[in-house]
C-alpha cells in the first residue's frame, strides 16, 4: 500500500551506527517518540485546527536512514529542517524549539546526529554535531487575560473556542457547559477572560498551549453604521452634510 503524504528521508549517524542492526529497539522507540513530538509541534504551529499524522514508512542503511511520511501541505524542509540546520531558532515557535532541544539532548547522550538532505547537501539538524541550545523565552507568565475578538470556531471532539483577535488567533479550551453560553455567537464579536501560560517573544505575548476559558464577558461590538454615527457626533462640522446611513449603504454597494 502506498503511504499517504510526502516521504522525507532523515539520516541518523554515529560512530557505532553502521546500519539499522546497530540500533536497539528501545533507542529507536525513544527517538521516534521525540521526533514525532517535534513534527507535531511544528504542524500545530502551522495549522492548529488540522491534526497531522506522521509515520515511519521505511528504515534502511545510510548509516540509519529513516523514511518519515508527513502531510503534503507541510513544508518541512523550508519551515523546520532549514532553520534547524542553519541555527535560525528564532524562526521557530517556543514549543518547536523545546521539542527540538529534547530530541537533541537524547541524540547527544548517544553521540548521534540527525541529518537531512537539503539544498543538494546532507546537513546536520540536531544532535552531537549540531546541538540545539536550551530555549529561553524573554519571560513566561501564568495569568488571566481578557480578549476581544471574533468567534471563528466552536466545539469539536475536544471542546474549544477559536477566537480571531487583532493580535492573532487564540485556541481556547472550554467545557461544554461554557460553550453553551456561546451558542449563536459564531462570526460575532465577543469578550472572554482566559487563564494560561504566556511567553513574551519579539515584543508580544504568545500563549503556550491552549488557554482555558474562565468567563464570557458582556460585550456588544458596534456595527459600521453605529461607529460612523458616533464619529459624526464627535467631529461635528466636518460631517455636517454626511448622512451616516446613506454613506454605509453606499460602501456596501
Amino acid at each position: 500500500m502506498e503511504a499517504e503524504g510526502r516521504v522525507h528521508r532523515l539520516f541518523l549517524e554515529g560512530e557505532d551506527l553502521q546500519g539499522p542492526e546497530d540500533l536497539p529497539l528501545e533507542d529507536l522507540a525513544g527517538l521516534l517518540e521525540d521526533l514525532g513530538g517535534l513534527l507535531r509541534a511544528f504542524a500545530q504551529g502551522q495549522s492548529p485546527e488540522t491534526p497531522a499524522t506522521f509515520s515511519l514508512v521505511g528504515l534502511g542503511k545510510g548509516s540509519v536512514a529513516l523514511d518519515v511520511s508527513a502531510p503534503q501541505a507541510l513544508n518541512l524542509e523550508k519551515g523546520l529542517f532549514l532553520p534547524l540546520s542553519e541555527g535560525r531558532y528564532e524562526a521557530l515557535g517556543l514549543e518547536v524549539r523545546e521539542a527540538a532541544y529534547g530530541l537533541s539532548k537524547r541524540l547527544m547522550a548517544k553521540d548521534w546526529t540527525l541529518k537531512a538532505h537539503l539544498e543538494g547537501k546532507t546537513k546536520p539538524l540536531l544532535g552531537a554535531a549540531h546541538p540545539v541550545p536550551k530555549p529561553e523565552p524573554e519571560l513566561v507568565l501564568e495569568d488571566t487575560l481578557t480578549l476581544y475578538g471574533e468567534v471563528i470556531r466552536l466545539g469539536g471532539v475536544e471542546p474549544k473556542l477559536d477566537l480571531r483577535t487583532p493580535q492573532g488567533e487564540y485556541h481556547i479550551k472550554a467545557s461544554r457547559e461554557r460553550l453553551k453560553e456561546l451558542q449563536g455567537t459564531l462570526y460575532q464579536a465577543i469578550g472572554v477572560r482566559v487563564r494560561g501560560r504566556f511567553a513574551r517573544e519579539k515584543g508580544g505575548w504568545r500563549p503556550l498551549g491552549s488557554p482555558e476559558l474562565l468567563e464570557v464577558l458582556p460585550y456588544q461590538g458596534a456595527g459600521a453604521r453605529e461607529a460612523l454615527e458616533g464619529l459624526a457626533s464627535l467631529l461635528g462640522e466636518a460631517y455636517r452634510d454626511v448622512d451616516p446611513r446613506a454613506f454605509v449603504e453606499k460602501l456596501r454597494g
